[in-house]
């Protein structure tokens, strides 16, 4: 089930930002995560597409996906 996620920490090194910046994110700009069992996570599809969605973060879509393959 969680093969379709990633955790916070994979974010945070993944696209090279602060954890109050991706708080931020998610509290103001609808950036995409869930919890579950009193955990943070983001879904990969979701995640993707927010990324391409905002363009003043595309340049970091390619090196997140580099990162977490």
């Amino acid at each position: 089930m969680l093969e379709n996620y990633y955790d916070r920490k994979t974010i945070l090194e993944g696209l090279g930002i602060s954890g109050t910046t991706l708080w931020r994110w998610m509290k103001q700009d609808d950036f995409p995560f869930c919890k579950m069992r009193g955990k943070v996570y983001f879904n990969k599809e979701e995640v993707s597409d927010y990324l391409k969605q905002h363009s003043q973060q595309s340049f970091r879509i390619e090196r997140f996906e580099d990162i977490v393959k």
